[in-house]
């Protein structure tokens, strides 16, 4: 049997020590990271499973309203992430397909006693899932359906350092030696990088409409927090930043390139290229087995232009599953 119990503190050296021990634990999954957001921004859940008094698995979800019933009733979903990348438990090493059966059934009783309607999770691609696809198929024998789905590119940096150079086509190459000419160079960011990466974020997603998941002060908390899991590369040109990557070190394996950001003005030209070649070397380079490079649909619908500059990188296409069930 396994037990579910709700967490009210948003610190807890229990489930950081689950996060420790886990395979397939990501950065997302702990609770200091999760703190970056101000305790009133949501309205969160924290449950803890046990089996046999052992801590087992852990979720955090945070509550969102959705459109009103036909009866003309609001509604709450609960969704797992909430600003982070992938969701879903974060599991203790031996757990079986029925074991994680039962903790999807044990979620859905939570969220029921909790008001919600549904329940929303997205899990990690499988290059994140070293043990296999257990939660998948307990989601959909629990009774959830696939809500969405997009295309992330993800690069192997296994083999050794020729390999990886050798999934990197003619194109991109190019494009880093030109940017070269062009007197860009790359190297590691710092701290005083910030906010000027922050600014090329902002206004590069403000073109699409939207605006950067975190706040200025919420990547300088994250760095000064957890410096040894943000890796910031960051190109220059004429003393002016042009570009930058920030990796998240998703976890001993997979590092994930959550912004990348570049400047309209042509001394920009080409400078993703460069950064891109040097993310894939640095990742390889710490020891991850996969730098995955971002999501390259939106809404299901993939973007061409691209999915061929990733995939001139050397990225596979892997498909992220977003999980829905009726409560």
């Amino acid at each position: 049997m396994i037990t579910f119990e709700s967490l009210s503190s948003r610190s807890d050296p229990e489930w950081e020590s689950l996060v420790d021990r886990s395979p397939d634990a990501l950065l997302f999954h702990r609770l200091s990271f999760l703190s970056y957001h101000s305790a009133d921004r949501f309205r969160e859940h924290r449950w803890k499973a046990r089996k046999e008094g052992e801590l087992v698995a852990a979720i955090t979800l945070a509550e969102f309203p959705i459109p009103p019933v036909g009866d003309g009733s609001n509604g709450m979903e609960l969704r797992s992430p909430y600003g982070g990348s992938f969701g879903g438990f974060v599991t203790a090493p031996g757990l079986t397909s029925a074991d994680h059966e039962l903790l999807v059934a044990g979620a859905k009783e939570m969220a029921r006693d909790a008001g919600a309607r549904t329940m929303r999770i997205t899990l990690p691609p499988s290059p994140y899932r070293s043990g296999g696809d257990h939660a998948e198929f307990a989601l959909f024998a629990q009774g959830a359906r696939v809500a969405a789905q997009e295309i992330t590119h993800v690069v192997s940096l296994q083999g050794g350092e020729d390999e990886v150079w050798s999934r990197i086509h003619g194109a991109g190459r190019r494009g880093a030696r030109k940017a070269e000419r062009l007197g860009t160079t790359a190297r590691a960011g710092n701290m005083q990088d910030l906010a000027e990466l922050h600014r090329l974020i902002a206004a590069n997603i403000a073109a699409k409409g939207n605006k950067p998941t975190h706040s200025l002060e919420e990547l300088q908390d994250l760095f000064q927090r957890f410096p040894e899991s943000m890796i910031l590369h960051v190109a220059e040109n004429d003393g002016s930043l042009v570009g930058g990557i920030l990796v998240f070190r998703c976890n001993a394996r997979v590092a994930l390139s959550f912004y990348t950001a570049r400047a309209e003005s042509a001394d920009a030209n080409r400078c993703m290229d460069l950064l891109s070649e040097r993310a894939i070397l640095d990742s390889m380079e710490r020891g991850f087995e996969w730098l995955d490079l971002g999501t390259t649909s939106i809404g299901g619908v993939m973007n061409p232009g691209l999915e061929v500059f990733k995939e001139g990188l050397g990225g596979i296409p892997f498909v992220r599953r977003t999980w829905s069930i009726d409560l």
